[in-house]
């Protein structure tokens, strides 16, 4: 009789934590405030169904922008845009011609990834190529639709290991005053002292600015900025990332 009263006491303290573990939902972070810098590269939306799945590329911006707008009910921030012009001022150079915009859907159901790629060429080679990709999460519990991430990726043929781009200092300073970053004149002069001696840059990832993982641990938002170099120490990948986290 002893032993089943504690076998009785352990399964009832077992099924207490069991249903205990089951009640701590996390907290919904949505409604969290964030400063202005953070607010600028967001965007939250009413939304009753997911998206679907679609996966398909036009080059025709109007037609793009229209599906994107009323087959999806989503909108682009002016960053976007301005990704877009950075590229092709800094990318665009003499020597060079960009070929026709490719705008592109992929959704899977709870998300959907609206992208634009603008490539650049000379008469041998592609010389470079950027994207900005703008990912919407369908949050079926909140009835919601975020912006959960914008992410620019500009990348460097690296066959002749040179730079193509007009000039790599003016496209970070305008990528940092694009992500809205505080002392951006600091870290900019911390990258010139770390990109110094260009021996010391093979296979480096050099981060300008990122507080990405504060963001997923408290989920809020999370910023990452940099540039990658390939093992030859030329210059591979420059990124520039937004990320909300809020659930």
């Amino acid at each position: 009789m002893y032993v089943k009263k504690i076998i009785r006491a352990c399964l009832t303290a077992a099924a207490g934590l069991v249903i205990s573990g089951c009640s701590q939902t996390p907290v919904s972070t949505a409604d969290k405030s964030l400063p202005e810098n953070e607010t600028a590269f967001t965007w939250w939306a009413d939304r009753s169904e997911p998206f679907g799945n679609y996966e398909y590329a036009v080059t025709n911006e109007s037609e793009a922008l229209t599906a994107l707008a009323d087959k999806f009910e989503l909108e682009l921030l002016p960053s976007f845009d301005k990704a877009r012009e950075i590229m092709i001022e800094d990318f665009l150079i003499e020597g060079t011609e960009q070929e026709a915009e490719e705008f592109s859907f992929n959704a899977y159901n709870s998300t959907l990834t609206f992208s634009s790629k603008i490539k650049f060429k000379n008469e041998e080679k592609y010389t470079s190529y950027g994207t900005v990709a703008a990912k919407y999460q369908y949050i079926e519990t909140l009835g919601k639709v975020k912006l959960a991430s914008q992410k620019i990726d500009i990348y460097n043929d690296l066959s002749d290991e040179k730079f193509y781009g007009a000039d790599l200092n003016h496209t970070l300073r305008q990528l940092g005053e694009l992500m809205e970053l505080k002392e951006l004149d600091r870290l900019l002069e911390e990258f010139a002292i770390q990109t110094a001696d260009t021996g010391t840059l093979k296979g480096k990832d050099i981060v300008i600015y990122e507080d990405y993982q504060e963001g997923q641990k408290t989920r809020l938002f999370g910023k990452s900025f940099g540039v990658k170099y390939d093992i030859e120490g030329t210059l591979e990948k420059i990124y520039a990332y937004t990320m909300d986290y809020r659930l």
